[in-house]
This record gives C-alpha cells, sequence and structure tokens, in this order.
C-alpha cells in the first residue's frame, strides 16, 4: 500500500508511528511487507486505509501545497469519513485512530459471526440504476472518479473526496 518505505517522508512515517502505538502492532511493516492475507483482514484493512488516505494527504500537500489551500469541503465514503474528518480538523489524528480501531475491530467480529460479502457496482449516468439512484443520493455526483461541478473539483483519494475551488477568488 505505501510503497518504497525508505523513502518516505518523516512526516509520513510520524502517520504510521502515532497509529501504531494506538493500534499494538507495526502499521506500516503490514502496509510495507504484508502478509496480503493478514492485510485483507477488515481488522488490519481499515486502519491502514486511513492512515495511507491521511499519507497521501500529506504528500499532495508537499508536492502542491496550493491544491490543500484551494481545497474547500472534504467527504468520505465509508472508511474514508474518518479520513475527511482528520484532515478537517473536526477529530484528532489520534481520536480517529481510535474510532477506525474500534470499528474496525466490530466489524470483523461480525464477519466471523455471520457470512457475508460486500459487491461494487459500477454503472453509467445515463443507465436505469442511475436513475433510481439519484432519488436516494445527496450527491449523486460523488460516485465518479473526477468531476467538475459547478465552480469545484471534486477528486477521490482512496476513499476520502477533496472538493477544490476552481474559481477562488469568485467566493462559495
Amino acid at each position: 500500500m505505501c510503497g518504497d518505505v525508505k523513502r518516505l517522508p518523516r512526516e509520513t512515517k510520524e502517520l504510521y508511528e502515532i497509529a501504531s502505538s494506538i493500534l499494538g502492532y507495526d502499521l506500516l511493516d503490514l502496509c510495507a511487507n504484508g502478509p496480503i492475507e493478514k492485510l485483507n483482514q477488515t481488522v488490519y484493512c481499515q486502519p491502514a486505509v486511513f492512515i495511507s488516505s491521511l499519507a497521501a494527504i500529506d504528500r499532495l500537500r508537499d508536492k502542491n501545497p496550493e491544491s490543500i489551500d484551494n481545497c474547500v469541503c472534504t467527504a468520505g465514503f465509508s472508511v474514508g469519513e474518518f479520513t475527511a474528518l482528520v484532515f478537517s480538523g473536526v477529530l484528532s489524528l489520534e481520536d480517529g485512530v481510535r474510532i477506525v480501531k474500534a470499528r474496525a475491530e466490530a466489524m470483523q467480529l461480525q464477519s466471523e459471526m455471520v457470512q457475508g460479502g460486500m459487491a461494487t457496482v459500477l454503472y453509467g449516468a445515463d443507465s436505469k440504476l442511475s436513475k433510481l439512484l439519484s432519488c436516494f443520493m445527496l450527491f449523486p455526483f460523488a460516485r465518479t472518479r473526477d468531476v467538475c461541478f459547478q465552480r469545484f473539483l471534486l477528486c477521490t483519494l482512496f476513499k476520502t473526496v477533496l472538493i477544490f475551488r476552481l474559481c477562488p477568488e469568485s467566493g462559495p
């Protein structure tokens, strides 16, 4: 998930260290070296996605700082909601890790108690399914990868959505 750990910036390594101290295992080592069977378990996968998403935001901040300055809104899907809350300053990193840890443990336990599954359905904007689902979705545009919406650009970063103002001087 995180590539060559030797090349990670100090701030990114600190994210993983803070998370590891709360989780009770070396998250960076698990992300870098696996085993994949362990990383695929919900109890490990959710914290990995959460911290790796924050690390991706840090990388964006390093590579293109003005993109963060132009971010006017953030949202997330599933565990990405917690990434969005930490990024926006609503939750501290430590509280976010604690919540994601508790959530992942509960979901892991549930998955072991009741056999189930999950599926992703891909569909086009012109499909009958899209029209049906738009009745139930507050932000039907959020299911796409990169979308221009009025004066904003919506980008998905793992399961976190960042919305960037395209014309910062023109107001909301």
